[in-house]
């Protein structure tokens, strides 16, 4: 009640001051309490002559009656372009001001305590008061990320980056950048889960497209081609993302299961040489699985290399003595021979040292990734362990790499 009549004093104090001809019909409008229809003789006025800044003002009192602050913020603002010295719409313009920043902070309190949905309330008060802090915009758009409002997210960043002027050096214009990629990263991973695999790449595209240094982006990216059968886009992106993290042997294990299945595609439709690159490959990217060399051994007998076949099938059983597809291709690369007759090759000896040089050099890159990413070193047993599980095709999904193996963003990026 008190904020009612203070807004109807500054208003009847207003009209004394205003020369126009619907003076008396403002009047007696406010003397009737019909203020919606004193607000559109206001604008209609303004229409006809916008150089009065008490008209501005009186129609910014009218507003906050009904509680428009934002309206009444910007009438203020035309105001001070007017008459910048302007004493009413100073005043005013602080106090909506000093309201915009009250709540803000307790926007920031909610969050620190966990009330995202109070912190989007105070927040949004705050954009009503003061629509002109880029800042709040950013605020909120972080909140709606946190909240799964990523459509929301993108808008707040949008137009905090929009009031920023794109200023590259500014640090809320970096914040809401390295904001706006990640909350489309994390649209994209929502999209992933729903199995909306084009919509994720659209998504994705659009984080690379800001964001060109992200290998986690890339991942993402090749992770929904896998999922579309998009075999050579997906290789690329993960590609990509290793010469980002050349020490990260779970790109590397992506790189050589999509790597077997184009070669297994490349065997079939005869292209031998192109298959023995890719079963190569795959065996650079994980040297412990077993049926990447059974196959490879394939390829290499159908271009009569029976020496490397050889080789590749004493890897093969050297690596796992019990895979049963070794059997197909024993009895034409070893005639009349059995397993244990082939493991006692005189090539053996030789074999055996080379698998262990590069199980032990891939054992030193997991080791130097974990010391790197999560700050001290990884034990042996636990690298042997995790370099032990063979990594299989994607016929067994529980092996399947997908989104939900990227880490989630740091809390610091994810709320300015």
């Amino acid at each position: 009640m008190f904020i009612l009549i203070s807004h109807t004093t500054y208003i009847y104090m207003c009209i004394y001051d205003l020369v126009c001809v619907c003076v008396c019909r403002i009047s007696c409008l406010l003397n009737l309490q019909r203020y919606n229809e004193c607000l559109v003789l206001i604008m209609k006025e303004l229409e006809e002559d916008a150089s009065s800044p008490d008209l501005y003002v009186l129609r910014a009192h009218l507003n906050l009656m009904f509680g428009d602050t934002t309206q009444a913020y910007h009438d203020m603002c035309r105001v001070l372009e007017l008459d910048e010295r302007h004493s009413d719409a100073l005043m005013l313009l602080r106090q909506l001001e000093g309201k915009g920043q009250q709540c803000r902070d307790q926007a920031v309190g909610s969050m620190l305590v966990g009330k995202k949905v109070d912190a989007l309330k105070k927040i949004t008060t705050a954009i009503e008061n003061n629509p002109s802090v880029a800042d709040y915009h950013v605020f909120r758009g972080a909140v709606y990320r946190r909240l799964g409002d990523y459509t929301s997210a993108v808008d707040d960043f949008l137009l905090g980056m929009d009031k920023c002027g794109h200023q590259l050096d500014s640090p809320t214009y970096t914040n809401a950048s390295r904001q706006l990629t990640l909350t489309y990263n994390d649209f994209a991973v929502e999209c992933f889960g729903q199995g909306h695999f084009s919509e994720a790449i659209t998504l994705l595209n659009k984080a690379i497209k800001e964001e060109k240094r992200e290998k986690g982006f890339y991942v993402n990216r090749g992770d929904c081609f896998y999922q579309l059968s998009n075999l050579h886009f997906a290789l690329a992106d993960y590609r990509q993302a290793l010469e980002l993290a050349p020490v990260d042997w779970t790109l590397r294990c992506r790189c050589a299961v999509v790597s077997c299945e184009l070669a297994l595609l490349a065997l079939h439709e005869g292209r031998l040489g192109q298959a023995h690159e890719l079963f190569s490959a795959a065996i650079d990217g994980n040297p412990k699985v077993s049926r990447f060399y059974v196959c490879r051994a394939r390829a290499s007998h159908e271009m009569k290399d029976t020496v490397g076949a050889r080789e590749d099938l004493i890897t093969a059983l050297l690596l796992d003595p019990d895979n049963q597809e070794t059997l197909s291709i024993m009895a034409r690369v070893f005639p009349g021979k059995s397993k244990s007759m082939i493991l006692r090759e005189p090539s053996v000896p030789s074999i055996r040292a080379k698998l262990e040089a590069n199980l032990l050099s891939f054992l030193a890159l997991v080791k130097q990734q974990g010391g790197k990413e999560e700050g001290h070193g990884l034990t042996d047993e636990e690298i042997v362990e995790a370099i032990g599980i063979s990594l299989k095709l994607r016929e067994d999904s529980s092996t399947d790499q997908t989104l939900a193996d990227i880490h989630p963003a740091p809390e610091a990026e994810r709320l300015c």
